[in-house]
């Protein structure tokens, strides 16, 4: 948490709860929890608990769950004629027999994108939809081929016709009758290659097995799951080097991933959390809380470089300072110029 000026401070009636949002989550569960409520549900919505008059302080956070909770806006007028939020929104919780109404002004909704929108004044603009209802027939082709998949493995993979090759007298295969053929079904489905199944057909019927079914490798099973997977990764903004392939990847590129990763995605939806929660809890701006990841190691040779560009550079200064070549004004300038507090 930072001031006005950018340095750093603790407010102790808001980092507490921070660290502990609540009585039954701490940091880490409460921030996993409102982000797969985002990306699973298209709406986060954080609930803020202000102690009675006492202003500038946060007693607890709750992330709500997103499928008993609704928005609806009830104003005639166009959502885009208002500069601040309106009083007609209403924020309704629903459980049981139970609807509860819940002050706008103590709900920090974060959504995932708006894309349904009928009309300016329709009563769900303010609702989210989750990137993922885009991929659903993505995610329905990897079900159905894992389904597929292990069809495969149980019954040995490819169909074919199991007949009859008794001949009659004229030299014409001998149909089976149906009881027969139930029975042989039945017992068919008894082999596979699971340890619970037979792996040797055994009949005393004259059989024959012609295959009819296409090979396992051509119905490009796997591939279907890889191509929908990067998908997957594609929309949520994670880099396909991070997980195992076929393609191979190595430690450089997975260092490099979840360095993109961190970059492109999870440190952009941090800081608009916490923007969010700085603009409820801090409504005059004295105030903003900011996220901070220069702990994490694949930061730390961003940090050992900035540390010897800025020590090189107040070398050079020195010198220049002691020679003559710049004054006392000038050095202090570049110092400020560089961000090094002196």
């Amino acid at each position: 948490m930072v001031d006005g000026d950018g340095s750093d401070i603790d407010d102790p009636g808001v980092s507490p709860v921070l660290r502990n949002p609540n009585y039954f989550q701490a940091q880490k569960e409460f921030i996993r929890q409102t982000v797969l409520n985002h990306e699973i549900f298209g709406n986060e919505y954080i609930y803020t608990m202000f102690p009675v008059g006492m202003p500038g302080s946060l007693k607890a956070l709750f992330t709500l769950p997103p499928n008993l909770v609704s928005v609806e806006y009830l104003e005639k007028t166009p959502f885009f004629y208002f500069a601040e939020q309106p009083e007609q929104i209403k924020y309704l919780i629903r459980y049981e027999s139970n609807e509860k109404e819940i002050p706008g002004d103590e709900i920090i909704h974060l959504n995932d994108n708006r894309v349904n929108i009928d009309s300016p004044t329709a009563t769900n603009i303010l609702q989210g939809e989750s990137k993922y209802q885009a991929l659903r027939p993505v995610l329905n082709n990897i079900k159905m081929a894992y389904e597929s998949r292990g069809v495969i493995l149980k019954h040995r993979g490819a169909l074919g016709i199991l007949s009859n090759a008794g001949k009659d007298g004229t030299g014409s295969p001998l149909p089976i009758e149906e009881p027969e053929r139930h029975r042989l079904q039945s017992e068919y489905m008894k082999y596979g290659g699971l340890q619970d199944q037979y792996q040797i057909i055994i009949s005393d019927s004259n059989l024959k097995w012609q295959q009819m079914g296409v090979n396992p490798d051509r119905l490009g099973l796997f591939e279907e799951i890889e191509k929908d997977f990067d998908k997957i990764l594609d929309a949520g903004g994670v880099p396909p080097e991070m997980f195992a392939s076929k393609n191979g990847s190595t430690f450089e590129n997975q260092k490099q991933a979840e360095r993109g990763l961190y970059l492109r995605t999870i440190i952009p939806e941090a800081n608009e959390r916490a923007m969010a929660l700085s603009a409820k809890i801090y409504p005059d701006g004295s105030r903003r809380i900011v996220v901070d990841f220069s702990h994490l190691p694949m930061f730390q040779e961003d940090l050992d470089s900035h540390g010897s560009g800025l020590k090189t550079i107040v070398e050079a200064l020195s010198k220049a300072f002691a020679d003559g070549a710049i004054t006392i004004e000038q050095y202090q300038y570049e110092l400020v110029k560089y961000g090094i507090n002196y």
